[in-house]
């Protein structure tokens, strides 16, 4: 190209195009005078088998000249990419107007084009296909590396040999590809959580990093405090993408498209989920970003984006039916890490060292629950630990079952009838919220029975006369319609904690024992199943 030196004959490098019939100088270091000898000046138009060319035609062909083998375009955008390796293009230009002009900066004939000239050459680079200049399309299912690529669709390293086809990588990383041990990794998940639970969350994660095919329909959720180590997970997840591809999810969300903006995207990433996120986004539109078939405000059909959210505190969506629950699986980070064992440097040790070790562990992981566990629900499967943390957001966000975790304790055999525990659960939403939200909120029985496995609730026909099970022939008077309903709980009992105004009282008397030194003791005394007693 035009940065080679020249020999001392002044040999040129020259492109010959048969599409013109000519050749072309591609080098401006070349002496001027030289050049005039031999090449005709171009001019706006030219006759090829007597056929006249157009100013337009003639930019075009010169542009086919400049960017053969070296860039590509983008549909609709017209962004110029520039070739770096066989299976990997940067961005070069962002808008083509400056690549028309850099290239034609000496070109007379585009000096003297009109400016309908330049539209329709604008046109042409955003929007219309020619084999010798390509759109670029990216397969996202690989990523590339210096010495290949890996195949996210099979969790499988290609070399760059034995490349078989002409692939554009979503993503490059400059680094070898190469498995190793991970000891900044283990070490960082290792401090949170057990090796049973750690295989899971590569499983997670590895669903994550491309468009979702399987049927398990849930999204992840990391959860926990600040300085919980919860967002460097976030960032190693992200890093597998450009930031083009992944959708922001933030208070700033327009919700009057709805989902629809998310449909280009590969990811949709919560980095800091607002404190009101049902006005944010809405639930319809919450519930169908963890389901292969959602709709939103602008419908959206097909739902294959894969969501990770990442907050201090859970979703503020009513859930009485618990359809946000069972599709949130929730990594908790409970422990926070000291200030004495902080490594601020962990983010990029795991990107510099380890990135291709956990990008495989993730795939390769996921690969082998789905061949194990296809058709089955992600609760049959998954370590016990996600499941209580699905408690944990089933009661954050669900007052029935709040209460129930709380208030309600096993007794085998006795029974409470519904309408005496909606009281005793108005009186705790009332303490816990204020009259006003107590007269909205109804005792959901089902999430009642979600607490606790040997919680039971009964309806059932009762016979108006006898008081007996409404059945044919319970007693003399038995007729059809001479019924009433009983609803009851079964294997429940208030626990001495229970704090409701009507029925409970909490007291807290704090009692000096003397073992060597003073310390306080609280204890509580009350009834469970009648008014206060002193004790």
């Amino acid at each position: 190209m035009c940065d080679r030196k020249h020999d001392n004959d002044n040999t040129l490098l020259i492109s010959i195009n048969k599409r013109k019939l000519i050749a072309t100088w591609r080098c401006a270091k070349a002496d001027t005078a030289l050049k005039s000898k031999l090449f005709y000046k171009r001019e706006s138009s030219a006759s090829v088998d007597g056929q006249k060319k157009s100013q337009l035609d003639l930019l075009k062909e010169e542009i086919f000249d400049i960017v053969s083998d070296k860039y590509k375009r983008e549909f609709g955008t017209g962004v110029i990419y520039e070739k770096q390796l066989d299976y990997y293009y940067t961005r070069k230009y962002d808008d083509p107007k400056v690549f028309i002009n850099e290239i034609f900066y000496n070109n007379k004939c585009y000096h003297s084009c009109t400016k309908k000239t330049f539209e329709d050459l604008l046109y042409f680079i955003k929007n219309m296909a020619h084999p010798d200049f390509e759109f670029i399309k990216l397969d996202y299912d690989y990523i590339g590396f210096k010495n290949g690529v890996y195949e996210l669709s099979t969790a499988k390293y290609i070399p760059t040999e034995a490349l078989s086809k002409n692939i554009q990588v979503r993503k490059y990383i400059d680094q070898e590809f190469e498995i190793r041990e991970t000891p900044y990794l283990d070490g960082y998940l290792r401090y949170q959580f057990e090796e049973d639970d750690i295989d899971f969350i590569y499983f997670m994660i590895g669903r994550l990093l491309t468009k979702l095919t399987d049927r398990f329909d849930f999204m992840v959720m990391l959860y926990g405090e600040g300085g919980s180590g919860k967002s460097l997970l976030m960032k190693l997840v992200k890093f597998a993408f450009v930031d083009s591809q992944v959708g922001i999810l933030s208070d700033t969300f327009q919700d009057k498209f709805g989902l629809f903006e998310f449909v280009p995207k590969q990811m949709v990433s919560c980095d800091d989920m607002p404190y009101n996120m049902a006005k944010t986004l809405p639930r319809s539109d919450f519930l169908s970003m963890m389901t292969l078939k959602g709709k939103g405000s602008i419908e959206v059909q097909d739902w294959d984006i894969p969501s990770l959210w990442n907050s201090n505190h859970f979703p503020n969506y009513t859930d009485k039916t618990c359809e946000i629950v069972r599709r949130v699986m929730t990594i908790n980070f409970e422990k926070t890490v000291s200030k004495a064992d902080k490594n601020t440097n962990l983010e990029s040790d795991i990107i510099d060292n380890e990135y291709a070790t956990f990008l495989h562990r993730c795939r390769s992981k996921y690969f082998e629950y789905c061949d194990k566990y296809s058709g089955k629900d992600i609760e049959m499967f998954c370590p016990q630990i996600f499941i209580e943390n699905r408690d944990i957001l089933r009661g954050d966000i669900n007052n029935s079952y709040q209460f129930a975790k709380e208030q309600l304790t096993y007794a085998e055999n006795e029974i409470f009838s519904k309408s005496d525990l909606t009281k005793a659960y108005k009186a705790y939403i009332k303490e816990r919220f204020g009259p006003k939200q107590a007269a909205k909120e109804t005792l959901n029985a089902h999430n009642v029975e979600l607490a606790d496995e040997r919680f039971k609730y009964v309806e059932e026909n009762i016979c108006r006369s006898c008081r007996k099970q409404h059945i044919a022939g319970c007693c003399p008077d038995y007729e059809r319609t001479n019924k009433s309903k009983r609803r009851y709980f079964k294997n429940i009992r208030i626990i001495p904690l229970a704090v409701t105004a009507n029925y409970y009282k909490k007291v807290i008397i704090r009692v000096y024992f003397s073992q060597g030194e003073n310390f306080l003791q609280p204890y509580v005394f009350c009834d469970a199943l009648g008014p206060f007693r002193d004790h």
